[in-house]
């Protein structure tokens, strides 16, 4: 990825901004996990308080926000192919805005090259909603994006335009005796 690129992203995270990028999945909206009013503008530009995953780029950086995984987790993160979000009871450093109901929060190991460097670089997890709004076409790809929305963010990534998501991601959960178990499998 352009170094120069990745500084814009970085400096725009910081800064507190919202950001339009590709992600592992789909084009999604974004910002630092723990900036409450970076997550507020985001609701505001989806019309509505949804769903929002934190993205991390590696074990290591998930285990600093999740200070336990369960058994299984790690290998499960490693080894499994296709995006994989598991919800978590216990977390850290994360914004409050970002847990469901049930104060579990979404947590999701990119594995897409692209992204991973972007959240190397910034050093910190980002969040991940679907760049649309309520009842909106899935922004698989740059195109899908409402143009209001396009519009609205403070900075457009861009890196990986020609990105096409295809799926949303696997959703795992943890059960009362810390065992995982599938909410959303995959459909293909």
């Amino acid at each position: 990825m352009d170094p120069k690129e990745l500084k814009l992203i970085v400096e725009n995270l910081k800064n507190g901004g919202t950001l339009l990028y590709p992600s592992d999945t789909l084009w999604a909206l974004g910002c630092d996990a723990e900036n409450d009013s970076a997550i507020d503008k985001i609701s505001v530009l989806k019309g509505q308080q949804g769903p929002m995953v934190v993205l991390v780029s590696s074990l290591r950086m998930l285990l600093h926000y999740v200070p336990q995984l369960p058994p299984k987790a790690g290998d499960m993160i490693e080894y499994y192919e296709k995006p994989l979000t598991i919800l978590y009871s216990g977390y850290r450093f994360i914004s409050d805005k970002l847990s469901a109901a049930d104060g579990t929060v979404a947590i999701r190991v990119v594995k897409e090259p692209a992204c991973v460097s972007m959240i190397n670089h910034y050093g910190k997890a980002i969040v991940s909603t679907m760049a649309t709004k309520k009842e909106g076409k899935l922004p698989f790809t740059f195109r899908d994006v409402p143009v209001d929305i396009r519009k609205a963010v403070d900075y457009t990534a861009a890196f990986n335009m020609d990105f096409k998501g295809s799926r949303a991601s696997i959703i795992v959960g943890i059960d009362p005796k810390n065992e995982l178990f599938f909410i959303r499998k995959d459909k293909a």
